[in-house]
């Protein structure tokens, strides 16, 4: 799944912010790259929230969501992402018995 897009800086000129210490998930398994206790729902889940956030902050991304529409799949993103808070896999491990996800 991708959960990333690659957009252009809209403004190049501002400086970035340095990420002392970023967490990143991953698997010491090259045969097995997806974390144990990561599952689909955590990269969906992830997904939507993120686009959410930038059809709400990113200039670009909210003129491309603004035209599409009100029916259109950036209002959809908008409004579940905006709705699906970072616990909601809890409910999906407890339902079908799996493993905790990593935190």
């Amino acid at each position: 799944m991708l959960t990333y897009a690659v957009l252009p800086d809209p403004v190049p000129a501002l400086p970035g912010s340095a990420l002392h210490a970023p967490a990143v998930v991953c698997s010491g398994d090259p045969q097995r790259p997806g974390p144990v206790g990561m599952h689909a729902h955590h990269v969906a889940a992830h997904a939507v929230r993120h686009l959410a956030y930038l059809a709400g902050t990113d200039p670009t991304i909210i003129a491309i969501a603004d035209a599409d529409g009100p029916d259109g799949c950036w209002a959809t993103d908008r409004s579940v992402g905006a709705r699906t808070p970072a616990a909601t896999h809890v409910a999906v491990h407890r339902l079908a018995g799996r493993r905790p996800a990593p935190c």
